[in-house]
């Protein structure tokens, strides 16, 4: 239905033409952080990262990919 849709997967988050998402269920707080930063200064966002205990700077979501690796093999188990 939406031919014209570029999905940004893996990101945190996605800035385009002033819309804001985040990525997953607690990447509002990466996007609050990045909102911070662009509408104040990166000392603010940095800040608040600290005060929350937040990784300012994860731009990707790859970390919580779970394993697909190949299960079935003859090797032995050790």
């Amino acid at each position: 239905m939406y031919s014209a849709l570029n999905l940004a997967e893996g990101n945190v988050v996605t800035d385009e033409k002033r819309i804001y998402t985040s990525g997953g269920a607690n990447s509002y707080w990466n996007l609050l952080l990045y909102l911070l930063e662009k509408f104040t200064n990166r000392e603010t966002a940095i800040l608040a990262a600290k005060y929350f205990a937040i990784d300012i700077d994860r731009n990707s979501q790859s970390v919580f990919t779970m394993f697909k690796g190949q299960k079935k093999h003859a090797d032995a188990a050790y």
